[in-house]
């Protein structure tokens, strides 16, 4: 299964030594033999790896989830709540079990969140665009796209309110 990276450079603020260090980093895990296909995002970089790449051509992996509150796992990319009868919270991961550019996608696809909103929650004391606190999703068929960095969670898209 091919495994999707996004490794950001907000407003250009890391060196091009920092930068390549963080890259480097990302690489440096890998198993060897590991194809990898690069493509620049602006500042940013976008890395997909994995045996056959599937991930360029075959779409973004989902998880469904059944109208219940979610731990996002190590394979989790969309989450996607079809039904929401509730209001549900979605856990993020540690940014240190993660790494430095993981990238979680959580969508309502059940056009109900402006009545049982989806939070997504970051672990612990961690923050999401600097607040420690969750993101909600309270519009319906809303969204919101997260990446991982070392000083926390931020926000590459959304449509929440």
């Amino acid at each position: 299964m091919a495994e999707s990276k996004i490794i950001i450079n907000p407003s250009g603020n890391l060196s091009g030594a920092e930068f390549q260090a963080v890259v480097d980093a990302y690489l440096s895990g890998l198993p060897a033999g590991t194809q990898v296909v690069a493509t620049a995002l602006g500042n940013n970089l976008l890395l997909l790896s994995g045996a056959g790449i599937q991930g360029i051509a075959g779409g973004v992996a989902r998880t469904a989830v059944a109208d219940v509150d979610h731990d996002v796992a190590d394979t989790d990319v969309l989450i996607a709540y079809a039904t929401l009868t509730a209001a549900r919270a979605v856990n993020l991961p540690a940014v240190a079990d993660v790494g430095v550019g993981r990238t979680i996608i959580v969508k309502d696809e059940s056009g109900a969140a402006t009545t049982f909103d989806i939070s997504v929650t970051p672990d612990g004391a961690e923050t999401i665009d600097g607040v420690a606190a969750a993101v909600a999703i309270a519009i319906n068929y809303g969204f919101v796209t997260l990446y991982s960095t070392a000083a926390g969670w931020y926000t590459l898209g959304k449509l929440i309110v």
